[in-house]
């Protein structure tokens, strides 16, 4: 998916309140763009093909990536919107550059995708509270103008105390163009990498001086660091993870490792320990690592036949180096779950969030609009929340909804509420949708996607939504039932379901590309949550469950426009949410039937008389397939017996 994915994306750039240089960093909802140039389609970021870096041997190099790799020139990125001497860093928390403590940053090295002209390179502090120095720890006048690596030597190298801080921003002051159509005016090179970290840009974008989280993560700019007692040999895990989170027992895990080497030599030989819940299931041997080189590694384990159901862990540590022992292992762990069986998944839940006041976020509305065109597995939910002024579709639900999803902008979606690596490298599962629409086609076509690679993992319960609405008392009763998997209680543990109601085809005003509109067309808005926001217990009967809901629709609603979704989701902790542990395990919808042949749920206040089939034939009892049912109240209905 990557390569259509860097086809057509577009960051997000996050703008705010005017504030003082020295001001926190901050992340706010977008008003503008950024554009990425991809004249040519280039389907990756790759190096230009300078050798690599040469260190001291008292030298490492610091950044938020350590390799020689520089976005090629159509891969490029600028604000084009906003020409002039513009100043980019990247951040860095002190927990993340750690061993770099005591050093002295005695150069700068900048990678540019296409040529710009750089004037200054500079590193600001960050304090406990947030705060950026107004004075940088370091500056230096440099003058450049080409694609690729450039390198700067300090007059004065800085020696960094991380003491009291929480991180920095190394960066550089470079001039941005206009021209929309010429590679110069995208010289900004993201290249991606693990864990990632964000990008943030100096001046005034529209809303005062500021430092604005501009979206991008990784920014090609190293330091080179000197100290006399950075070690020889240092193998480290830089990560380590399974390309599932379940695995059935019996199958095959397959892991893959990072190997870095902080020391300023070259590793002799190197050894691994994989452990499957403690026990050794793999031994990883390797020789030589250069300094600063990453090493990465895959293999695959089998998984006992006998694996017991639920979760289990696999760790990974470095045990020697250069034929000796490690004293104190580094290891890192990942968890998966062991299941036997799944059921077919039915719907993917999108939630969509957004504003009346977002300029932007009916571009989100015309992507899931034409994706619903060409799928019939979407379940559609625009949450709406504040934004400069009120929004008559925010509620105190949907707005829980918001926070507790980590949601940074609007426009914004969850896919089954599922971490993609594709969309981002950080722990968030609420990706932006600020998209270039002159790759509508494209984007939908990633989107769905996407939504694919979310679909992937196992689903182990199968919904059924059945409901009854009375239109003289407006109250709607919906029962969602759910049948699991063997000892589906044990599997979905932790898990809960979540019931929402949504009106279609509300027509109501929109910002849209800086213009209200008044007569908008807002699809799927969400309009009430019937379980509790975060989620109610399943209350399981064997491996199967029956819970009802009863909803009184305000008068303003249009019954026949509502839908019910019902999903299954971790429940979550409003306070502190995992972001990576909320994936849909399945979902399903049904539109809210108004007339009296609707398919409906029996009552228990209401009594069967007779059944026929489509025929007109009496049964003698309700059949398999589509009964119509004469109530003893005299209400006809048509039910549906799987």
């Amino acid at each position: 998916m990557k390569k259509l994915l860097l086809l057509v994306t577009a960051f997000a750039l996050s703008l705010g309140s005017a504030c003082a240089q020295n001001a926190k960093l901050q992340t706010l909802m977008p008003t503008q763009q950024l554009v990425q140039k991809n004249l040519n389609g280039a389907s990756a970021r790759k190096a230009l093909g300078q050798k690599k870096v040469e260190l001291g041997e008292n030298q490492l190099l610091m950044g938020a990536y350590l390799t020689d790799e520089v976005a090629e020139a159509d891969a490029g990125v600028g604000l084009t919107s906003f020409p002039g001497t513009v100043s980019i860093a990247q951040f860095l928390p002190v927990e993340a550059i750690q061993v770099y403590e005591g050093g002295s940053v005695v150069k700068v090295r900048v990678g540019l995708a296409n040529a710009a002209s750089i004037s200054r390179v500079f590193m600001n502090t960050i304090d406990s509270e947030g705060n950026i120095s107004a004075t940088p720890l370091f500056e230096e006048v440099v003058k450049s103008n080409q694609a690729g690596w450039s390198e700067f030597e300090l007059t004065n190298p800085a020696t960094l105390d991380f003491t009291g801080l929480y991180g920095i921003l190394l960066g550089f002051d470079y001039v941005q163009t206009s021209d929309a159509q010429s590679y110069g005016s995208y010289p900004i090179s993201s290249v991606e990498a693990s864990p990632g970290y964000p990008v943030y840009a100096y001046g005034n974008f529209g809303s005062g001086l500021a430092w604005y989280d501009i979206g991008l993560q990784n920014l090609s700019i190293q330091a080179f660091v000197e100290n006399e007692n950075f070690e020889k040999v240092n193998i480290m895990l830089n990560s380590f993870t399974l390309d599932k989170k379940y695995y059935q027992a019996g199958g095959k895990a397959n892991y893959s490792m990072d190997l870095f080497n902080f020391g300023t030599g070259k590793s002799e030989s190197y050894k691994v320990e994989i452990a499957l819940d403690g026990n050794l299931v793999d031994n990883v041997e390797g020789t030589e690592i250069s300094s600063m080189e990453t090493k990465q590694v895959s293999n695959e384990i089998a998984l006992p036949e006998d694996l017991a159901l639920g979760m289990h862990t696999l760790t990974a540590k470095v045990v020697e180096v250069n034929g000796e022992a490690i004293a104190e292992p580094q290891t890192s762990e990942a968890s998966f779950f062991a299941y036997e069986e799944s059921k077919p998944r039915q719907k993917n839940l999108i939630e969509q969030f957004t504003s009346q006041n977002c300029t932007f976020c009916p571009r989100g509305i015309t992507l899931f609009s034409d994706l619903m065109e060409q799928r019939d597995d979407i379940a559609w939910v625009s949450v709406h929340g504040y934004m400069n002024g009120n929004d008559s579709f925010t509620t105190e639900e949907s707005q829980a909804i918001i926070n507790y999803c980590g949601v940074k902008a609007y426009p914004s979606a969850t896919y089954n509420r599922s971490f993609v690596p594709d969309l981002a490298e950080a722990n968030e599962i609420a990706y932006g949708l600020g998209y270039n629409m002159n790759y509508r086609t494209q984007i939908v076509a990633m989107l769905s996607e996407v939504i694919d690679e979310t679909a992937t993992a196992p689903s182990f319960v199968t919904l059924n939504i059945a409901q009854e609405y009375n239109p003289t008392t407006r109250r709607l009763v919906a029962t969602v039932d759910g049948e699991g998997v063997s000892n589906a209680a044990n599997v979905l543990n932790g898990q809960g379901l979540f019931v929402y109601i949504t009106e279609n085809g509300v027509v109501a005003r929109q910002l849209n590309e800086g213009k209200w509109v008044n007569n908008f067309t807002h699809h799927y808005a969400l309009r009430k949550v019937l379980t509790n926001v975060t989620g109610d217990n399943i209350e399981w009967d064997g491996d199967n469950f029956s819970q009802q809901y009863t909803y009184d629709v305000p008068e303003s609603y249009v019954a026949e426009n509502l839908q019910i979704v019902a999903f299954v989701a971790p429940i979550v902790n409003a306070e502190t949410p995992d972001l990576m542990n909320m994936a849909v395990n399945n979902c399903e919808t049904a539109n809210v039937e108004t007339s009296t042949t609707g398919i409906t749920y029996q009552s228990s206040d209401a009594t069967e008389t007779v059944s026929y089939n489509l025929n007109g034939v009496q049964l003698a009892a309700p059949q398999q397939g589509v009964n119509i049912v004469r109530m003893a109240n005299g209400q006809v209905k048509k039910v549906v017996i799987k």
